[in-house]
């Protein structure tokens, strides 16, 4: 059975911010959420027992944590004012402003991240290609508590809400702070080394950010978006927020440089 989220959950996820020190209070009361498992969370299921990839930095066995949504290869294709909307989330991530003159000094990180051989836009490119995707370790917002069948060719899974690419975007800042179910800290689940000096609670164990922004000592921001507004995650890949106090989508957290 469903639970809905009670008020003093969303007062532990936005004031208990030892985990989540970038959000402000935003979570409403009267909705769902759902918290996306980490790769490492899914067990036998997901099989990360596999041999990773070396691509990511550092120069270890390591895989980004998407999130196969219904809706990943319905791309969207972001019109000037989305492609200004993702960029203030970059300096937002960055400098905590939206202010597209500072972008400049990111634009090598936002290329990096949207690069045709990433994952977000892989094999299609930036604008037009972005994929529907969510990232592990992050929250959505159901759209129903109905478990439903998509389509007969993807599994029982959970409507959620997504930002609609089909219209012009929201208030970037509103987004950014108060809404962390409508874009995600881009995470990649990494072999644990005895080096890392975590518990080991299986081989994958280790959760990373993507490394872009790692000057700014800053998370990659990705958006949660379709061309609906409405997208499709797999029942298994979630679970429905009702726990006194949120996981962390990082180990180890990032702290702001600013505010």
């Amino acid at each position: 059975m469903v639970t809905m989220i009670a008020d003093d959950r969303v007062v532990a996820w936005a004031t208990g911010a030892q985990y989540h020190k970038l959000y402000k209070p935003g979570l409403d009361p009267s909705k769902t959420y759902a918290y996306l498992l980490h790769d490492y969370q899914l067990g036998d299921w997901w099989g990360k027992e596999k041999i990773g990839k070396t691509r990511w930095y550092p120069k270890k066995h390591g895989d980004p944590e998407t999130v196969a949504t219904f809706l990943k290869e319905n791309r969207v294709s972001l019109s000037p004012a989305w492609q200004d909307f993702h960029k203030l989330m970059f300096t937002l991530a960055a400098f905590g402003e939206a202010n597209l003159s500072l972008f400049s000094e990111l634009q090598p990180a936002f290329e990096s991240t949207m690069a045709p051989n990433r994952v977000i836009t892989n094999n299609k490119g930036f604008p037009e290609g972005y994929m529907p995707l969510c990232m592990g370790g992050n929250i959505v917002e159901l759209a129903s508590i109905l478990i439903e069948r998509p389509n007969s060719n993807f599994g029982l899974s959970y409507k959620i809400k997504c930002l609609d690419g089909s219209k012009s975007p929201p208030d970037v800042e509103d987004v950014f702070w108060n809404h962390p179910e409508l874009w995600s800290k881009a995470t990649v689940a990494r072999y644990a080394y005895p080096e890392d000096n975590i518990p080991i609670t299986n081989p994958w164990s280790h959760v990373i950010p993507f490394p872009q922004l790692d000057f700014w000592n800053a998370h990659v921001p990705l958006l949660n978006i379709s061309n609906t507004g409405y997208n499709w995650i797999p029942v298994r890949r979630v679970e429905v927020m009702a726990v006194n106090e949120p996981q962390n989508p990082y180990n180890p957290e990032k702290i702001k440089r600013f505010g």
